[in-house]
């Protein structure tokens, strides 16, 4: 199954037609038929966004190999790589620079510095 397919199939499942899939992402309603018909390939960041708005992994939209699994009620089966916690933290990331800041320099921090920041947060909350 391809992006286009994938994307097709999601969208329907949602009962979306193209028109409001485009205004979702702020794109032309020809973009859309575009990306279904694999006349035009999304942007590595659209892409990403697309596979949030339906909570799918990048690679089970891009990879032919794999397929939308449905479950008995022809509803998506839960993407394992994409759970709640992590929908939530992704989200948090993209929406929050002082978050992606304390991310980003955290990369690089040892256990020991991270609890010690922890500590002085939760400190901070309690004021």
């Amino acid at each position: 199954m391809t992006f286009g397919n994938k994307l097709q199939t999601l969208r329907k499942m949602r009962h979306m037609k193209q028109r409001e899939l485009a205004k979702e992402f702020g794109v032309a309603l020809s973009t859309i038929a575009m990306w279904e018909t694999a006349n035009r390939a999304p942007s590595k960041d659209m892409i990403v966004k697309i596979a949030d708005y339906f909570s799918v992994s990048t690679d089970t939209l891009l990879r032919d190999n794999i397929e939308l699994e449905f479950d008995s009620n022809n509803s998506l089966k839960h993407d394992a790589r994409f759970d709640e916690e992590i929908i939530s933290l992704r989200n948090t990331l993209h929406s929050r620079s002082e978050m992606r800041a304390l991310f980003s320099v955290s990369k690089s921090a040892s256990k020991e510095d991270i609890e010690k920041a922890i500590k002085i947060i939760e400190a901070l909350k309690q004021f």
